[in-house]
This record gives C-alpha cells, sequence and structure tokens, in this order.
C-alpha cells in the first residue's frame, strides 16, 4: 500500500471522499462567485474521478497556493523554495562577494572565480514571483531582516547553471567589488594626510650641493578598516611622490623625503635663481572584502600637488681672521 502523499497512480484514490469533502467546503463561497451553477454540480462529481483532480481545480479557481506533497527535504529547507535559477534573477560577472557568516570555502571560490557568471535569486517565493513572501524552513535560516538566497554558478566550460549554494543578504548588501568601489574611494581619501613640501637647507639653496627635500607624508598610511556595503573592508595603498625641481630635472621617488640626515630625496641646481619646485602624490589603493582579497581599486589613481619658491644662491668664500 503506497504511503499517503506519494505520487504514483495510487494517490488518487486515497481519502478522494474527505479531500473532496474538505475542499468543497473550504472553497463552497468563492467558488460560486467565479462558477455558473452548472459547472459547480461538474466539480462536485469529480471526486469520483479522483480527489487530485477536484482538488487541483478547486484550489486553481480560489487562487489558493499549496505546496507540492512531493517535495524533498533535500531540495531547500522549504516545500515552496525553487532549486532553479529564474531567468528574472539578479545576474553578475566575475567575482562575487558573500557576506560574512557564509560557508568560507564558498565565499573563497565565489571571490576568485574569474569567468565565472553568477544568478542570485531569493530561495522563497510568493505565487507571484516577487520573492518577498517568507517560508518558515528559510526564514530560521537568516537572522531579522535577512532574506535567504540561493546562488547559481555558471563556468566558462559549463552548459548550464547549477546551484553552488546559499546566503542571507541584509539590506544594502553590495555583492560585486564594483559595487563597493565609489563607497571605497570616497573613504581611502580621508585617510590621506594633506602635502607639506620643505626643504633644506632653510632659506635658501647652494649652487652645486645638494638641496634635500621633504614632501611632509608619512612613507605609509597603513592599513585601514571599515565596514561598507554590509562587509568589512581593509584598504591599503601605494604612494609614489613625483617631484618637479624648477630647472627642467624630474624625477620619481618611493620615499617622501625627509628632514637631514634623510638623503633620499635630493637635487642640486647649478645656476642662481628662484625656483617653483612641485610634488604630486600618486596613491594607488587596494582593498580586501571580510578578508578575502586583494581587489585593485578602479578608476584613476588619487593625486595630490603641491608647490614652494625655492630661492638658490651663490655660496661665496669668505676670509676670516
Amino acid at each position: 500500500m503506497a504511503a499517503a502523499g506519494a505520487v504514483d497512480g495510487s494517490d488518487q484514490a486515497i481519502g478522494a471522499d474527505s479531500v473532496r469533502a474538505m475542499i468543497i467546503s473550504r472553497h463552497r463561497r468563492a467558488t460560486r462567485r467565479h462558477l455558473p451553477g452548472s459547472r459547480l454540480s461538474r466539480l462536485g462529481r469529480l471526486g469520483r474521478f479522483g480527489g487530485l483532480a477536484a482538488a487541483v481545480l478547486a484550489l486553481a479557481v480560489t487562487g489558493t497556493v499549496v505546496a507540492a506533497s512531493h517535495a524533498r527535504a533535500s531540495d531547500s529547507p522549504c516545500p515552496t523554495c525553487r532549486v532553479r535559477p529564474d531567468p528574472s534573477a539578479a545576474a553578475y560577472q566575475g567575482s562575487l562577494l558573500l557576506p560574512a557568516g557564509t560557508d568560507p570555502v564558498l565565499t573563497a571560490m565565489a571571490a576568485r572565480c574569474d569567468g565565472c557568471s553568477w544568478l542570485v535569486q531569493p530561495q522563497c517565493r510568493n505565487s507571484a514571483g516577487s520573492g518577498d513572501a517568507s517560508c518558515v524552513g528559510a526564514a530560521n535560516l537568516c537572522p531579522r531582516g535577512a532574506i535567504r538566497m540561493q546562488l547559481f554558478l555558471l563556468r566558462p566550460t559549463w552548459v548550464r547553471y547549477r546551484l553552488a549554494g546559499g546566503f542571507c543578504a541584509g539590506p544594502g548588501l553590495a555583492l560585486a567589488p564594483v559595487d563597493l568601489e565609489p563607497g571605497i574611494r570616497a573613504q581611502f581619501v580621508t585617510y590621506l594626510p594633506a602635502l607639506s613640501p620643505s626643504f633644506e637647507p632653510r632659506g635658501t639653496g647652494i649652487v652645486n650641493l645638494p638641496t634635500l627635500f621633504a614632501a611632509g607624508q608619512p612613507a605609509s598610511i597603513g592599513r585601514r578598516s571599515f565596514p561598507l556595503g554590509g562587509h568589512q573592508i581593509d584598504v591599503q595603498a601605494a604612494t609614489v611622490w613625483h617631484w618637479d625641481f624648477g630647472d627642467g630635472a624630474a624625477a620619481d621617488f618611493a620615499s617622501p623625503g625627509g628632514p637631514y640626515p634623510d638623503r633620499s630625496v635630493t637635487h642640486s641646481y647649478r645656476r642662481q635663481q628662484t625656483f617653483r619646485v612641485s610634488v604630486t602624490a600618486t596613491w594607488s589603493a587596494q582593498f580586501w572584502v571580510d578578508g578575502v582579497g586583494p581587489f585593485a581599486v578602479a578608476g584613476p589613481p588619487i593625486t595630490q600637488t603641491a608647490s614652494l619658491a625655492l630661492p638658490v644662491r651663490q655660496a661665496r668664500a669668505v676670509l676670516v681672521g
């Protein structure tokens, strides 16, 4: 004897009378609003041909949604959860940033999956497909305010998407590095110290003697952390200082220079004159998302420019004594 709810030829006969009676009693008023009396009579007689058919027709007329009795727990934590990608799901290309608390193996793979295509959709869908309905089984997997999402992966050598896993998406969650870059760039700029160039000997340079320069910035801003888009962001930068010494000479330096005895940035002038010296600091940043990375901050490098006037004098020998 087949178990109740099994999908085979015998399930239509098991409990047919009880199913038909329940459906007709529950939906009598709604059905009468949609069907004339003759069709309602035919609906009542459907029980002799199978209680399952009567139930399906009655539910279709009234718009009530029920879970399929043969849904397997292994497919999803709730009977109404989809296990196939929806063509209307959000699509992503390349690296994908999954929130903290997701399977770390999946998180690491998604963050370094160049050439991959992704579809992201709510795990629980209502009858209209809007994705804002809740299923008890899936809702319990996420904290309050978060939605359980399904993640489908298509690698370059595959012909169809495959279910890769799931995660909890809170409000404002960013899934692609490009979605985070504007916020990271804006935050990173606030960490940059101002340029404040100086030179030694103070007051004047001496012809044919090295002048020492300093940008007035540290060699590194270190690694800075801040929250953004539902993730913990770490950002770090590399800097190059470009000095234009005003006499036609220019050079790039990996050091910001400094006061004596720091000789990392020096220049010697060959004639007496007041020169306009400028320095440009160019910052290129990279970032990590929840420890995964690094990713380069796209767009043009961030630059700062400052200048100073440098009078250069000819040294004169003076006899003393």
